[in-house]
């Protein structure tokens, strides 16, 4: 997979302040795994690199369930079209 980032209109907000705050859990400001990727996305992230990320981030994390972790919230965030390459 490509590496993708978030759009500039919404990087450099919170998930609420994006108006994300209806999505899952993952996106929400208490969710680690969440929180983790929306920074990394910031800047520009491919999947593996946010799966490695989780890993070694959230404590008792797999790397089967950070990959399906990952994979739930790029598709959420590319349904609402806030993902570009980067």
């Amino acid at each position: 997979m490509a590496k993708v980032r978030l759009k500039a209109s919404v990087g450099e907000l919170a998930p609420e302040e994006a108006g994300l705050d209806g999505l899952p859990e993952l996106v929400a400001a208490d969710s680690t795994a969440g929180m983790l990727i929306w920074k990394a996305l910031v800047e520009g992230a491919e999947r593996a690199d946010l799966i490695d990320l989780l890993v070694r981030n959230v404590e008792d994390l797999q790397p089967d369930r950070a990959a399906d972790d990952v994979d739930a919230m790029l598709s959420q965030l590319r349904d609402l079209d806030l993902l570009e390459d980067a």
